[in-house]
């Protein structure tokens, strides 16, 4: 399951984000969408982009930790056999059953600091004088003078 998500976040953040809609933040959408604090980062948001990336990675983090207890509780029962007691049976049972619950719940915490940040970077704080990574070359002719103008931003 973990690794159908990650392949969600990737085909969202390679295919769908940059084609959104301009009306939304899309520069910052898809920065935020391969690693979470990236967009506020880009809108100049720095402590907001710390603590989002941060908390973002770090419940995702906790959620793989969970899962990695859950399926070692998972391990421990099914190494039982059938000359263990049947409270054996039942102690290892609600142990997997109540590390996978806490997993899910890490899960869900995570997937929805991960949504958040995505809206936030799609909606709220628009950039200030920040255009999206382009060079673009601005060539002015007159026929009294010629100018040539170069601007560069980022």
């Amino acid at each position: 399951m973990f690794k159908k998500f990650i392949c969600f976040l990737i085909f969202i953040s390679v295919f769908v984000a940059p084609r959104l809609s301009y009306s939304l933040n899309s520069s910052a959408l898809w920065r935020s969408a391969l690693l979470p604090g990236w967009g506020q980062y880009h809108m100049q948001q720095t402590p907001k982009a710390y603590i989002i990336g941060g908390g973002t990675i770090l419940l995702f983090s906790v959620t793989y930790i969970t899962y990695s207890s859950a399926e070692s509780k998972y391990d421990e029962y099914s190494t039982l056999t059938t000359s263990s007691s049947v409270s054996d049976f039942d102690t290892k049972w609600s142990d997997f059953e109540s590390a996978q619950s806490i997993n899910n719940i890490f899960f869900i915490v995570a997937t929805s600091a991960y949504l958040y940040n995505l809206v936030d970077a799609a909606f709220f704080g628009k950039p200030k004088n920040i255009s999206s990574c382009s060079f673009p070359i601005n060539l002015k002719l007159a026929y009294d003078d010629t100018k040539i103008e170069y601007n560069y931003k980022f």
